[in-house]
């Protein structure tokens, strides 16, 4: 994964044709950017994350060799505040024979309050560890103290509340897994 920062009156389809050379891409990166819109012009300096995607190539290289940015934006900015963000939801149906892993991280753009997140899953009697970890600029993350959770198979979902966390993203780790899924992350604000 890499990142960018968008320019002026850029959309997320901007974005998706600048750096993939294919509008169908706008998909993987709202799946990236919790938080993007696809009806609404993103910030100037907004940083993006990029997944690893297949490039047309061509495409790419006639924005950058001409220096063009397609912005089709409208400067109609909405301001996302923390009512906005209530509930989002990771579908995800990861199988856990894949091994440990880390799942994108959601935005929550300076959160002050309580977070909940719900891991929904369905495991054998086998050992999945999971935490979550934080980060204020979407590259360094740090273990959000006292989330290292064993899950147990029995109970098919696990909640936890995060009070007085300061943060900009947050995402789910698995640390240690053998068999199972996580069928979904949903993260309530």
């Amino acid at each position: 994964m890499r990142t960018i920062l968008s320019k002026k009156n850029q959309t997320i389809f901007d974005i998706a044709l600048q750096e993939y050379g294919y509008v169908e891409c706008v998909f993987s990166i709202l799946a990236a950017n919790a938080f993007l819109r696809p009806d609404i012009s993103l910030d100037d300096g907004q940083l993006i994350f990029l997944p690893d995607e297949t490039i047309n190539q061509d495409v790419v290289d006639y924005y950058k060799k001409n220096d063009i940015y397609p912005s089709t934006g409208n400067d109609d900015y909405i301001t996302l505040t923390p009512d906005d963000m209530v509930n989002i939801t990771q579908k995800l149906n990861y199988s856990l024979n894949n091994g440990p892993t880390q799942f994108y991280a959601i935005r929550v753009p300076n959160l002050k309050g309580t977070l909940v997140v719900q891991i929904d899953y369905d495991i054998p009697s086998t050992v999945t560890q999971i935490h979550l970890e934080q980060s204020l600029d979407g590259e360094d993350f740090s273990i959000i103290p006292g989330t290292h959770f064993t899950l147990v198979a029995s109970v098919k979902s696990h909640t936890f509340s995060l009070i007085g966390l300061l943060t900009n993203y947050v995402r789910v780790v698995v640390d240690v897994c053998s068999a199972g899924v996580i069928k979904e992350i949903i993260y309530r604000v």
